[in-house]
């Protein structure tokens, strides 16, 4: 099962993207051949899994026997590079690789260090904390979804989908996220191990680091350096742990800017069939965010202005309309299908419609009636308030001082930035305001909804900063700091090494690499027989048992470890049927009306009653049902367990 798992991922992150690629003859180097791989990928998969489960052909033999034709293609294309060779053929043993290795590493090392760069340095820094941050302090260590959405919805869309039938209850949202997730439970045929779902949402963010790092190495502009930090600092800031939580916010971002990423990509080709051929791309990538969440419809009707202010004033693309009808035609084959099948589900009933529920804020923090101006107001107090650092290391005073430190900053690298260049205004007003706007007015009480906005709001800041730091550049660029910074250098040297070598030197390092490869296929295969099957579902059952609040689940647990669990048990407590052990035994009541209670009790027959005395939403608004609970003789409630959290009780029909 691990190996199968890993098999998922590689379908996911890489290969039916990479297949596209080298079947397209798109000119390409390491890094960009990973970064749009990713993203085709991730479209591919989604219109094959469409497809095969209309043809209810979405299974476990079905998809690995695509699984076993794309690795024959993926062969074939490899083939030059497989037999036949020179590097190949020649007697090069182990030491002499090495050699070749440290000796041009070490060359790279040397021309890094002279040729230094504090904004690289800088924003492999906040790369690498990212990372950290993300490893240690957010859900990915649980290894399992436990936010609310991605549990009930963005995961069971996903498991839906991995029992061969179309996601019921998917309201207006588009199914991309959902589609690729299913993979990895259809690679295994068992949909209890989340590990490798929830290891894909982990990528994203960097997936987006690696696009603007791409962007500022191919254009030769530390702008996008400057731009990976800012990044970073606002998913920090803004979205936090969501990131990487399972939400779509963070992959529609992704998606959205790895189109922005392709489009100019097509800026740095000399031929304009090369050129043309990124900007399709970048229309599948658009098109892509469009079904992977509502905001990334946004850029679709955008995407001709796109191609106009970032493409057709910088190259002479002929004939223009004939592209911009046909890129228009790749992303509406991405977006038709499926938000017209959700809109004849919505007109016939079948499915509800929620636009006007989210539009209002979600049913909660803005009262129903709210202005525009009473949204704009609340958006951005919100906005503005949440953005700090974490004040357990400053004093109330300090804390304050530090946050206003980091607005006024913004402000003014975005001021500079939008001043200075004619690209940052064109980022900021075309791809960062709309998606902001359209947060500020309609959903600003989440602030993951604005994950969107944040690259392209990351790249005009580093444009000011950039811009900024060019005039203090002979203060900040002096040669003791280079020498203080050596160490840091060296480590990134090697890092970018690995990412953008040359075709001669990897040739040259074939064997290097095919020894790695034996290392790390013996290294998975014993991985697979450490972790076998038993081991990670029960491991991915005790992890789910956390899923809601630890203390009440800790108490149902307890109790039906040592009683038989053989009736309906009546709740308000909405994580229970996500509960292992208890998915069959759920029904819903909201306890806030007596008579109802008693209604359903009559009609449900449940064997227990779990009352969630949940304050965040009222501290009365079960408290009439409890008050019958408690005083009702004994003989019909039992009470099992009774504290701040849970009111839990047998029902008694004797």
């Amino acid at each position: 099962m691990f190996i199968l798992g890993l098999m998922s991922l590689l379908q996911i992150l890489f290969l039916p993207g990479y297949l596209f690629l080298s079947c397209y003859h798109f000119k390409r180097g390491i890094l960009q051949t990973l970064i749009l791989s990713f993203g085709l990928s991730l479209s591919i998969n989604y219109c094959l899994v469409l497809l095969l489960t209309t043809l209810h052909l979405y299974t476990h033999a079905v998809i690995l026997s695509v699984f076993a034709v794309e690795l024959f293609f993926l062969g074939w294309q490899l083939r030059p590079l497989l037999i036949g060779h020179p590097v190949i053929t020649q007697n090069y043993n182990f030491q002499e690789l090495l050699k070749i290795g440290v000796v041009s590493g070490g060359g790279f090392i040397k021309q890094e260090i002279k040729n230094f760069n504090f904004l690289k340095i800088t924003a492999l820094f906040f790369a690498l904390y990212l990372f950290y941050y993300y490893l240690y302090f957010s859900s990915p260590a649980n290894y399992i979804f436990t936010s609310w959405d991605p549990v009930v919805s963005w995961n069971q869309w996903a498991v839906d989908w991995y029992h061969n039938h179309f996601p019921i209850q998917t309201y207006e949202y588009p199914q991309l996220l959902p589609a690729n997730i299913s993979l990895t439970y259809q690679f295994m045929g068992n949909s209890t191990v989340q590990l490798f779902a929830k290891g894909f949402c982990f990528v994203f963010p960097f997936i987006m680091i690696a696009a603007l790092w791409d962007s500022a190495t191919r254009q030769k502009n530390a702008a996008y350096y400057a731009a990976v930090s800012f990044l970073v600092i606002l998913f920090l800031l803004i979205v936090k742990g969501d990131a990487v939580a399972g939400y779509a916010d963070t992959p529609v971002a992704c998606m959205t800017l790895l189109g922005f990423y392709a489009l100019m990509l097509a800026n740095t080709y000399e031929y304009e069939n090369d050129s043309k051929k990124s900007v399709l791309i970048a229309a599948i990538l658009i098109g892509s965010a469009a079904v992977t969440k509502q905001a990334g419809a946004i850029y679709v009707l955008l995407f001709p202005l796109m191609l106009y202010f970032f493409l057709f004033n910088e190259r002479k693309f002929q004939p223009r309309f004939r592209m911009m009808l046909t890129t228009c035609v790749i992303m509406l084959f991405f977006l038709l299908p499926w938000y017209i099948y959700k809109f004849i589900q919505i007109y016939l009933g079948t499915d509800l419609d929620i636009t006007n529920y989210l539009i209002q804020g979600g049913g909660y923090l803005l009262p129903v009636n709210s202005s525009r101006m009473d949204k704009i107001y609340f958006g951005m107090h919100q906005l503005l308030n949440h953005i700090g650092i974490n004040n357990s290391f400053l004093t109330v005073t300090g804390y304050y001082v530090v946050a206003y430190l980091i607005k006024i900053l913004f402000a003014f690298l975005l001021i500079l930035g939008c001043y200075f260049s004619n690209f940052a205004r064109k980022v900021f007003f075309l791809m960062a305001l709309p998606g902001f706007l359209i947060w500020l007015l309609f959903v600003s009480y989440d602030f993951r909804n604005i994950a969107v906005a944040l690259p392209f709001l990351a790249i005009t800041l580093g444009i000011g900063f950039e811009r900024a730091c060019f005039y203090l550049k002979g203060i900040w660029f002096s040669k003791k700091n280079q020498f203080l910074l050596l160490g840091l250098s060296s480590v990134y040297s090697i890092f970018v090494r690995a990412l953008t070598s040359s075709p001669s030197t990897s040739f040259r390092l074939v064997r290097l690499v095919g020894l790695l490869l034996i290392f790390v296929t013996l290294t998975v295969i014993a991985a697979n027989s450490i972790f076998s099957s038993s081991r990670l579902i029960n491991s991915q059952l005790v992890r789910q048992k956390q899923v809601g609040y630890v203390y009440i689940n800790q108490v149902l647990y307890k109790y039906f470890d040592s009683q038989p669990l053989n009736g309906v048990i009546m709740s308000n407590y909405m994580p229970l049927p996500y509960l292992p052990g208890f998915e069959q035994y759920y029904a819903y009541n909201s306890f806030r009306e007596l008579s109802q209670l008693v209604k359903a009790i009559q009609i449900t027959h449940p064997a227990y009653l779990i009352i969630w005395r949940d304050h965040t939403l009222s501290m009365h608004s079960t408290m009439s049902v409890e008050n019958y609970v408690l005083s009702t003789d004994k003989k019909h409630f039992k009470i099992i367990e009774q504290n701040a959290s849970i009111l839990f009780c047998k029902v008694n029909y004797t």
